[in-house]
């Protein structure tokens, strides 16, 4: 499976909490760090996602704004997020380029960073509640989408496509 995903630079001390919450609260936090993901995991070619990902990426580096973390649910249990904001005109438009065929409509898609996951809302409650602390609202750049490969249990990163300055 392929995932595109995008790692948002932010304040180093921001970043260190954040990750902090994630290995206490998230079983992906040892496979990736902090990221937004675009791609859910496709069995597109390579060279498919490769061509969405050259169109995604004719774009400037841009300043993303995460708000408050929030409680999400979907059919794979609960989670608690940081939802990025703003400029959720361009985070959907990448998305839309990358999903051809998207499992939810691109009006539907909250990019965001996951902080916890658990099968039941109360496993999340300790991710929302360290996640108020949070110097929030914040803001980080993305200069990069990255293709990953998953193998296994592990993420191999395939390429790495810099936005056009």
């Amino acid at each position: 499976m392929l995932y595109v995903v995008a790692f948002p630079h932010l304040a180093p001390a921001l970043l260190a909490q954040i990750e902090a919450i994630r290995t206490q609260h998230s079983e992906h936090a040892n496979r990736i760090a902090a990221h937004i993901t675009f791609v859910f995991g496709t069995a597109d070619p390579v060279d498919a996602v490769t061509a969405r990902l050259v169109q995604a990426a004719r774009r400037p580096a841009f300043t993303v704004r995460f708000g408050p973390a929030i409680p999400g649910e979907d059919s794979d249990g609960h989670y608690a997020f940081l939802p990025a904001t703003e400029p959720a005109g361009t985070l959907r438009d990448i998305y839309r380029t990358l999903n051809p065929h998207p499992s939810r409509p691109a009006d539907d898609f909250v990019a965001h960073i996951t902080l916890a996951n658990s099968p039941d809302r109360s496993g999340i409650e300790p991710a929302l509640a360290r996640a108020a602390t949070l110097p929030l609202p914040a803001e980080g750049t993305i200069d990069a989408l990255v293709l990953l490969r998953q193998s296994e249990h592990r993420l191999d990163r395939v390429a790495a496509f810099k936005l056009d300055a």
